[in-house]
Parts: structure tokens; C-alpha cells; sequence
């Protein structure tokens, strides 16, 4: 019996599409076009995700995936779970205090709030937004043989099967827990890129890279176990309340972040007119 995708998978895989890939595109242009945010800031932030995870974390765990002691470790799940989790830390806040540094003293809090968003919606439209693509174009060809123009005919009918089933039997309800679950992730992302770039312009950036790699590896750790132990549906909403708290706090820290720290600057300030 040919697989059939259902029609309440169908709309959750679109609706998955325009929140996770049309949507933050249509958010960065209005938000450049209103002069919110600024452009250089924002494309580092997407350049610093794309090369650290896109160039090289990611192919780097496939190669580590293909030894037979990598595989061994994995099923060592808690460890496991850890090591993969720093290295996301690692790789993602590595890169983005290159990007910061790169731009020169270019932090204000709208810099700032740029390159966050940069990184964050540069991974919810190349990680999840690519894979709602990639589903609903299945979806369409495996319901729908002539569309596409056959294209698909080209793809092997065991490898359409396969797919075909694994998409037939996703819960909507988890796609759209996943929609949610960008949001927190986002909202993380400012966070950590407001403690790099603090770091960069209190002159501090060891010590703000190592809590960023930290609250990085803690935040990717909490999630997949919590996704073990009390399902993915109660892990979004603690998600989404990490990324309130985290946007919270980078709201309630703007005015210290606006302008560049200087400790001598600082001194000056503090000294009577004739003195300065």
C-alpha cells in the first residue's frame, strides 16, 4: 500500500516552512529596512553560525561518527550528550568572539542585539526552516507523483519509501513545539552574544567566553535530557522561559551596554573639570 502524507502534516510542515524560513527573512528586512538593526553586525552573526557549525562542527562530528570508538562513546548517552553539547559551546562562541572582534568596536546594544539575530535565525532557517523544506517537498512528490515535473522519479522508490514513512508518522504537535522552540533558541543566542561582546568591551574576554561556552553547553545539555526524561511538549516551555529570562536580562542591561566600557574612561569621568 503506497504511503500517504497526511493533510494535518501537510500543514504543519508549512506552516513550519513560513515561521522558520520565510518569516525570519521577511523579519530581517523589515528590521534593516527600519534601520532596527544593522547590517554588518547581522551578517557576521549569520557568518560566525554558518562557518562554526555549518564548516566545521558538523563535519567534523560526521567523520568523528564514522570511527568505531566515537561510536562506542555514544552509547554512553549522559557523556555523550556533554561532549557533543561543549562543543556546540565551543564552536559557536569561539566564532562569534572572532566576529566581534572583527567589527572593531562596532557594540552598541543595537550591534549587539544584530549579531544575535544574525546567529540565531541564520540556524532556525538553515537547520530547521531547510528541513521543513525538505519534508514538505517530499511530502508534495510522494502525494503527488507529477509534481515537480517527475523530478522525484528520479530519486530511488526504496529511498522515497523510507522517507515517505518516517514524514507520514511525525506528530504535528512537534513541529510545532519545534516552531516554538526557535523562538528560546533565538532568545539564547542574543544572550550568549551580549556576554561576548561585554566581554570584548570590558577588556574580559577569556572570562566571557568561558561563561558563554558554559551557559552554552549547560543550555544544549538541559535540553536533550530533558527532551529524555519529561517529553519535548514540557521541554519547549521550559525553553521558552529560558529565553524569556535570557531576554529579560539583556533588556535590563542595555543601558550598560550602549556604550563602549573604558576603565580609564571611567576615571576620567570621575575626576573635577580642572583635572581632566
Amino acid at each position: 500500500m503506497p504511503v500517504v502524507i497526511p493533510a494535518a502534516n501537510m500543514v504543519a510542515f508549512v506552516i513550519g516552512f513560513l515561521t522558520t524560513f520565510i518569516l525570519p527573512l521577511a523579519l530581517i528586512v523589515a528590521l534593516l529596512v527600519k534601520r532596527k538593526i544593522t547590517w554588518l553586525p547581522l551578517a557576521l552573526g549569520a557568518a560566525t553560525f554558518f562557518v562554526s557549525q555549518i564548516m566545521l562542527r558538523l563535519p567534523l562530528l560526521s567523520l568523528l561518527a564514522t570511527t568505531g570508538w566515537w561510536r562506542t562513546f555514544a552509547t554512553h548517552f549522559v557523556a555523550f550528550t556533554l561532549v557533543v553539547a561543549f562543543s556546540a559551546g565551543l564552536f559557536e562562541e569561539g566564532a562569534r568572539l572572532g566576529g566581534a572582534l572583527l567589527l572593531r568596536g562596532q557594540n552598541s546594544y543595537r550591534d549587539i542585539i544584530s549579531f544575535g539575530l544574525g546567529h540565531g535565525l541564520c540556524e532556525a532557517i538553515l537547520i530547521v526552516g531547510m528541513t521543513h523544506v525538505n519534508n514538505l517537498v517530499f511530502s508534495m512528490a510522494i502525494n503527488d507523483p507529477t509534481a515537480f515535473g517527475g523530478v522525484m522519479a528520479l530519486v530511488p522508490a526504496e529511498t522515497l519509501e523510507v522517507v515517505g514513512v518516517q514524514i507520514a508518522t511525525v506528530n504535528p504537535l512537534y513541529v510545532y513545539a519545534g516552531i516554538l522552540e526557535r523562538v528560546g533558541a533565538v532568545l539564547f543566542h542574543i544572550f550568549a552574544t551580549f556576554l561576548i561582546f561585554q566581554g570584548v568591551i570590558r577588556h574580559r574576554k577569556v572570562l566571557y567566553l568561558i561563561v558563554a561556552i558554559l551557559a552554552h553547553t549547560a543550555f544544549n545539555f538541559l535540553v536533550v535530557m530533558l527532551a529524555q526524561s519529561v517529553g519535548t511538549i514540557a521541554t519547549t516551555v521550559i525553553i521558552l522561559l529560558i529565553g524569556a529570562a535570557a531576554a529579560w536580562y539583556v533588556w535590563q542591561k542595555r543601558p550598560v551596554a550602549i556604550p563602549a566600557y573604558s576603565a580609564e574612561k571611567d576615571a576620567l569621568i570621575q575626576l573635577p573639570p580642572d583635572r581632566r
